[in-house]
């Protein structure tokens, strides 16, 4: 019995966590609109730490970050929304304008053509679309096993070769989508400037800096300093950057 009002307990508090950060996600959009950016932002703030993460509420954190002038945590913003809703064409627009703006000529070092091709779904659906519809192939092939195996059905045997090549197909792209998330693969700078060093402190030389909204891939993380790779100039570079002037994001290239 106890476990079952631990459930209920934990059931009511998420959902009154929500019924709270919808409250502020409304109020943040009032803000928004009363051109209140930094107020709106707050809100938006507020909604986040009470759980409330629909990718509208992203959308909307990045269109704040930018009419306050942050190009990084606009980036960032935008490409954590662009993950659930890869196909909104406001959401596109204002991610490819924003990127448009950064000054540094700084790209994400290039995915594998071939790696590529194979997570070109991710480039049509969201996660949860993707995890969907891994969850379906994968009951539909468990029920044509089931039919082929307990009444010999041969149109059942016939169709399973395809679907395992559906289902092939969507676990690829699923697995690297949550490989990478889990992880933090990519991060975008967030500071105004944010000096790059040869190792893992102040004390190691300052061969660069990167300004806001400079893209670039993670390679190692250690203590409060990250190891980054990005591409200038058409040359592969590596550096090490402070934790706290990155914001690590899932994405895709």
């Amino acid at each position: 019995m106890k476990y079952i009002l631990s459930l209920t307990f934990m059931l009511a508090t998420f959902a009154f966590c929500n019924s709270i950060g919808e409250q502020f996600f409304m109020k943040g959009n009032e803000e928004y609109h009363k051109a209140n950016y930094a107020q709106a932002l707050e809100n938006y703030k507020q909604a986040l730490s009470n759980k409330f993460i629909p990718p509208e509420l992203y959308f909307n954190l990045g269109n704040t970050y930018y009419k306050l002038g942050s190009l990084g945590m606009a980036i960032a913003n935008y490409k954590i929304a662009k993950s659930s809703i890869p196909r909104d064409r406001e959401l596109i627009n204002n991610l490819e304008k924003t990127q448009q703006q950064v000054q540094d000529n700084v790209s994400y070092p290039k995915i594998n053509p071939a790696i590529k091709t194979l997570l070109i779904p991710l480039y049509f659906f969201g996660l949860d679309e993707i995890l969907w519809i891994f969850a379906g192939i994968t009951s539909i092939i468990s029920l044509f096993l089931i039919i082929g195996v307990c009444f010999n059905a041969a149109f059942a045997k016939k169709y399973i070769p395809l679907l395992l090549i559906l289902w092939i197909f969507a676990a690829i792209p699923a697995t690297y989508y949550i490989w990478n998330f889990y992880n933090h693969s990519s991060a975008v700078v967030c500071v105004s400037e944010a000096p790059l060093f040869s190792g893992p402190a102040d004390s190691y030389t300052k061969i660069a800096s990167l300004r806001d909204g400079c893209e670039v891939k993670i390679l190692d993380t250690i203590s409060n300093w990250t190891k980054i790779a990005f591409i200038t100039n058409e040359k592969y570079e590596t550096a090490w950057i402070k934790n706290s002037d990155i914001f690590t994001v899932y994405t895709i290239y």
